[in-house]
Formats: C-alpha cells, structure tokens, sequence
C-alpha cells in the first residue's frame, strides 16, 4: 500500500490567471506557448508540465515558481483526479456504435451508473459501474454487474460477440475519460444460473462466455485473496483460485 503521506504537486496557474485578470490568450502571448498548452495546465491542477513550460511562464509573467508549483499529498491528488472522472453521456453513444443496440443510464452519483439495454426482450443486458481507484491510486472502471438475459431461441445476435463488443465499448470509453484499468468482479457462486421456465439463460461475470471474452482481451490480471495471479485461460483459472471464490480480473489500458 502506498503511504498516503507521499509527496505530489500541484500548480498554481488557475488562480494566478485569477488574481491577475490574465487570459489564455495573454499567458499564451506572453510565455510563448500554446494556448491550449496553457488550458490543460490551468484546467488540471495536477497536470505533468516539462521544465520549458515551466521557464516560459516563470520568466516571461514574473512568476515566482515556488508560487506557481507547490507540494501536494499524493491523497489529494488521488482525490481530486477521481472527483474529475465523471460519467457522461457519451456512454450510451459508444455502447451502441459498438453493439447496434440503444442503452438507458441511471446514475445514482457522478461515479456510479446503472446501465441497461433498451427494447430487446430477448436480449437484455444489465450492469452496474463505478468509477474508483486502486491501492496506487489509478483511477480504475469497476464493473460491478455484467448480466445478459438471453432467450434460448433467440439466434439473431451472437451473444459471444455481443459481449464482447460491450468488453470493446467501456475500453474505449474508459479510454476517453482518461481511466488506467478497467476491473470485473468475478464470482463463482452466480456462475450458469438459469430461470424463467427454462426459456432465459443468464451469463453473468463468472460464466463461461464472459470469462472467454475477458480472457480473450487479455484480462489475465487478477486479484484473489490480497494476492495478483496471472491467469490465462478458465481452467487455469479455477486450477488456481478453486471452485468457491470472489476475485477480480483486470487489465491496464
């Protein structure tokens, strides 16, 4: 676990531009640098700047740099970046440029959704997201919930591409709001369940399908009982963690 205590730093343009009636335009004219270098520096706080950047805006605005760049706990940072990482309504968009099929979103806060596909009977999927972050403090998508209700007469879509088109969209997703790693729970004691007078199979995190797919795009990182195991493939899978676990799979984008 990394000490909380670890130092960061942060910037202090924002409020600089602030108390000084700057522009972007104006920093930009008068540091020499680009304008939307200077909105990515003024918009994020914590944002990497290279040394020029910082000589360019010190020298040329007359700022002292121990006022521009100050030390920072690493919890803040890790704060403040997660606080910054919203679900948006680009979800459902992507969801469906990758499946063809319209999605219904319900957050229950700006870091946790309820998502659900629309019309489909015979095809319905449900699932619950969280936005977080792990013991190194990378902001991570949890997929607490990754459920497919499916008629067994239903032949129209292929459920096994039809999960991991989902698998694509949330990495591409996930990608565009700046999240490290994606996580799935999975859980052996909802594996291959079925129900509804034998008409609906259920695939939930744990089935089969869904852990090919995970498998397939190289989710071979998991967690299980404090400890990381690299596992390949389902029955390395449950060679290593046993028929009774809880784990995760995840993988580093």
């Amino acid at each position: 676990m990394i000490n909380e205590k670890k130092k960061s730093t942060k910037n202090n343009l924002k409020l600089i531009m602030e108390n000084n009636n700057w522009t972007s335009d104006y920093v930009s004219k008068m540091s020499g640098l680009d304008p939307k270098t200077i909105d990515s520096i003024k918009n994020d706080m914590y944002s990497i700047i290279s040394s020029n950047s910082l000589m360019s805006i010190t020298d040329n605005l007359h700022i002292n740099i121990n006022d521009l760049i100050e030390s920072s706990e690493i919890l803040e940072k890790s704060m403040y970046k997660l606080d910054k990482t919203n679900f948006n309504e680009s979800l459902p968009s992507t969801l469906y440029k990758y499946t063809g099929i319209h999605f219904k979103i319900f957050p229950y806060d700006h870091l946790c959704v309820s998502v659900y596909s629309k019309y489909l009977r015979k095809l319905h999927f449900k699932g619950n997201f969280r936005i977080n972050e792990d013991n190194k403090f990378n902001i991570t998508l949890n997929i607490i919930d990754f459920d497919f209700f499916v008629s067994k007469n239903y032949t129209k879509i292929s459920i096994k591409e039809f999960i991991n088109n989902v698998i694509e969209a949330l990495e591409e997703y996930s990608k565009n709001l700046g999240i490290k790693k994606i996580i799935y729970n999975i859980d052996s004691h909802v594996r291959n369940l079925q129900g509804y007078k034998n008409d609906i199979v259920f695939y939930q995190n744990t089935d089969d399908l869904v852990l090919d797919a995970l498998f397939h795009n190289k989710y071979i990182n998991c967690k299980y009982d404090n400890k990381d195991i690299l596992i390949n493939n389902i029955n390395e899978l449950f060679v290593k963690l046993g028929d009774d676990f809880i784990a995760t799979l995840n993988k580093k984008l």
